[in-house]
């Protein structure tokens, strides 16, 4: 889940600094920053805001002062940031939800924002962003007796389109999350939805400006140039057209082999095909790659790796008017939540290597850890974007999990590496385990990606007591380096 924030403080290098440690954190998306409490007010009024990381000590309106002018939202967390300690008795009487020391350590902040995602998570539903702005939506249509929401064409809009009240209320880079947000009210038939248009977005960045090409199959240059192949029946002689008009004169066609001449096509010749020449490396084919790159982030992939959505004119239920009144609640699903959290499923995991090697200790039985090196994986990730790699992702973790145990763990420990926890298994059975389960992680990606040759690394050590899991973990990196499945 990645919860919008701004950032309220008098001070700029304050403001730089936790603009920093905002940026690093894939779970928090800056929508503001403001340099006093009312311009936060103002903020709040134009941003769908998650989470404020509000300074104390400010001019004309304190850090108090500004939570006493919001006391009503509760749906926004608040982070106290102050150089001040004496603040925090007070503090607390604002039921705020942290407490951070000028200046901030990176670790301190990721503890923070770790604890607020995990309270969102088990927090009222009205708690999702998504749900906020799907709220804020149907009440805006309920409000107006609005029949239909319709998609508005804009040159300016990441999608081409816009969607009255939805679009105004996400950042440009997360305008995609308004399509979703749509099929999920249609899912829930709190929308209904009558097909527009179809739009193909870029698989990195979302963006629909996209320049579609023919391109090289050898070198990706789109530096093109194309000759009609010509058949002569007579000699059954076949060349590009450029060779039948060099051997004639102006635009008379000779045949090159014959030396006749040829003037009916369909009676002395045919055109049966193009050949296309590469001005960037003289390669000549007859079938060029089509390939679109994005005119915002620079990807370059193949179209058929492209997100392709629907764009509809959406109209408001019965349910949908039940919701708006507050008769009614769904709550639909946030982008972040369609996998688990992989951080906290790599904690799990370390607990569960930690407690292992600790149970070693007092009695005797063979575990084993094993990992799989998805070694070249980044550069298929690279190419189908990460709306498609998160969805790889799960695939593989479900598949990977067939073969598993009841007590067995797996964890993607990085985007490339996978974890496995086998206790009270043989190292020798559990080889012959994670072998099977190699191959399953090939034909998925051979049935997906023909054109991509997956690199497959793996080890397995036993559980050893006297060994820390940092110590297993980095003997296991060592080893599965240095093998091929």
């Amino acid at each position: 889940m990645t919860l919008n924030c701004i950032i309220v403080d008098d001070e700029k290098t304050s403001r730089i600094a936790m603009s920093s440690l905002v940026d690093h954190s894939d779970s928090l998306n800056l929508v503001g920053i403001a340099e006093s409490g009312e311009q936060a007010l103002e903020l709040l009024d134009e941003k769908q805001v998650d989470l404020i990381f509000l300074d104390v000590m400010m001019p004309s309106m304190s850090g108090f002062e500004f939570l006493d002018e919001i006391e009503d939202n509760n749906n926004v967390k608040v982070i106290l940031v102050t150089g001040k300690k004496d603040f925090a008795v007070k503090a607390f009487d604002y039921a705020i939800s942290d407490y951070l020391v000028k200046p901030v350590s990176r670790n301190r902040f990721k503890e923070s924002v770790q604890r607020i995602r995990k309270s969102v998570s088990v927090g009222s539903d009205s708690d999702f962003p998504n749900n906020l702005l799907l709220l804020k939506l149907i009440r805006f249509m309920h409000s107006r007796d609005m029949n239909f929401l319709e998609p508005v064409p804009s040159r300016k809009s990441l999608l081409g389109y816009t969607y009255a009240m939805l679009t105004d209320n996400l950042d440009f880079a997360n305008e995609a999350d308004a399509l979703d947000i749509l099929e999920e009210a249609e899912d829930n038939e709190i929308l209904t939805g009558k097909f527009v248009d179809t739009i193909y977005l870029c698989n990195s960045c979302s963006n629909s400006y996209l320049n579609i090409r023919e391109v090289c199959p050898n070198c990706d240059s789109s530096h093109l140039v194309s000759n009609d192949l010509i058949h002569h029946f007579s000699c059954a002689y076949m060349g590009e057209i450029s060779e039948f008009k060099a051997a004639g004169y102006g635009e008379t066609l000779i045949c090159p082999k014959c030396e006749k001449k040829l003037k009916h096509i369909g009676v002395d010749y045919d055109k049966p095909a193009a050949i296309f020449n590469c001005r960037g490396c003289a390669h000549s084919f007859q079938d060029p790659l089509i390939r679109a790159k994005c005119l915002n982030c620079g990807a370059d992939q193949k179209v058929e790796h492209l997100v392709k959505k629907e764009i509809k004119r959406y109209h408001l239920t019965a349910k949908g008017k039940d919701m708006a009144e507050g008769n009614h609640y769904v709550k639909i699903r946030n982008n972040g939540e369609q996998m688990p959290d992989e951080g906290e499923s790599t904690d799990y995991f370390i607990r569960a290597l930690k407690n292992e090697i600790k149970r070693k200790s007092i009695a005797e039985f063979d575990s084993s850890v094993g990992m799989f090196r998805l070694w070249n994986i980044s550069e298929l990730y690279q190419r189908i974007g990460n709306a498609a790699k998160r969805d790889l992702q799960k695939e593989l973790q479900q598949i990977l999990s067939n073969d598993l145990a009841a007590g067995d763990e797996i964890t993607f420990w990085d985007y490339e590496t996978i974890l496995v926890l086998f206790p009270e298994q043989r190292k020798e059975d559990v080889e012959s385990v994670m072998h099977k389960m190699a191959e399953r992680v090939k034909e998925l990606i051979k049935d997906n990606f023909d054109d991509f040759d997956l690199e497959l690394k793996m080890a397995v050590l036993k559980v050893k007591e006297d060994i820390t899991y940092e110590r297993t973990i980095n003997e296991l990196l060592e080893k599965a380096s240095k093998s091929n499945v």
